[in-house]
C-alpha cells in the first residue's frame, strides 16, 4: 500500500498546451505471506511485513480542446527502494470538464 506525496510546476508551453514535471516521494507498506503445504494438505503460513521508501518522477501533458475541456496524458515511474528495488511504470489519459458556478 502506497502513500505518497507530489511536487509539480505546470510549465504553459503554449495558451492551449501545458506541461507539468512532477517529483513524488513517501512511503509503501509491504506485506508478503508464504503459504505452502505440509504433508496433510494443511497450510502453514509465515507473513513478513515491512516499510520501505518509495521515490517517483512523472510528466503530465494537458491540452486544451475547448474552453471548458481539456484532455491529457501522464507518464509515471516510481520505485520502492529495498535490497532488491521493485520498479514500475504508469500511463494514463485524463480527461477534464469544467463547470462555472
Amino acid at each position: 500500500m502506497p502513500v505518497s506525496a507530489a511536487a509539480a510546476y505546470q510549465f504553459e508551453i503554449s495558451p492551449l498546451f501545458s506541461l507539468m514535471p512532477r517529483l513524488s516521494f513517501g512511503i509503501a507498506w509491504m506485506g508478503t505471506e508464504i503459504v505452502k503445504p505440509d504433508m496433510y494438505t494443511k497450510f502453514s503460513g509465515s507473513i513478513s511485513q515491512s516499510v520501505e521508501p518509495l521515490l517517483g518522477v512523472g510528466l503530465s501533458a494537458q491540452f486544451q480542446v475547448v474552453e471548458m475541456f481539456s484532455a491529457g496524458l501522464d507518464a509515471n515511474y516510481g520505485m520502492i527502494i529495498e535490497r532488491n528495488p521493485k520498479h514500475f511504470f504508469t500511463i494514463m489519459a485524463n480527461f477534464t470538464l469544467r463547470f462555472k458556478i
